[in-house]
C-alpha cells in the first residue's frame, strides 16, 4: 500500500505551486531596498528642481524643506528617523537621489520626482527588506 495516495500528492503539489506563485507575485510588486538603492546609484536630479518646501499628500499635510546647509550637500528638514536629518551628495548643479540619515543601522531614502510638483520618497533601513513611501507636493505660495 502506497504511503501517499495520488490525490494527496496532487493536492500537496497544487498547494506548493500556489505558494510559489504567490511568492513570485509579491516579489515582483516592488524592489527590495538594496535593489532600489543600487539601481539609482547614478541617478541625479537638478538642485533647483528640489529646493524649497513640500507638503505631504496625506491628511497630515506635514511640511518638509530641502535646503543646502553647506557646500556639496542637500538636507531634508522636517523628517528625522535616526539621530539626524537625511543628506544627499551634490555635484555642481545636481545631486544623487539616494540619501542617508545618521544612525546604526543607517536610515536611507531614495527620491523619485514623478512630476515638477510631485515627489515620492522611499524610506528604508539597512538589513531590512521593506520600505515605506511618502508622497509630497510642492508648496505653492
Amino acid at each position: 500500500m502506497p504511503l501517499f495516495s495520488n490525490r494527496s500528492l496532487k493536492l500537496f503539489f497544487s498547494f506548493l505551486s500556489f505558494i510559489l506563485f504567490l511568492g513570485d507575485v509579491f516579489s515582483q510588486q516592488s524592489p527590495n531596498p538594496s535593489e532600489l538603492k543600487t539601481s539609482n546609484k547614478q541617478t541625479h536630479l537638478a538642485i533647483h528642481d528640489i529646493l524649497g518646501t513640500w507638503v505631504s499628500a496625506d491628511s497630515a499635510k506635514a511640511e518638509i524643506e530641502f535646503v543646502i546647509p553647506y557646500e556639496g550637500h542637500i538636507q531634508i528638514k522636517g523628517i528625522k528617523h535616526g539621530v539626524g536629518d537625511y543628506y544627499f551628495l551634490c555635484s555642481k548643479d545636481s545631486f544623487n537621489v539616494n540619501g542617508t540619515a545618521p544612525n546604526w543601522p543607517p536610515y536611507d531614502c531614495t527620491l523619485n520626482l514623478t512630476s515638477k510638483n510631485t515627489l515620492e520618497i522611499y524610506f528604508y533601513q539597512f538589513f531590512y527588506t521593506g520600505y515605506t513611501t511618502a508622497v509630497y507636493t510642492r508648496k505653492r505660495d
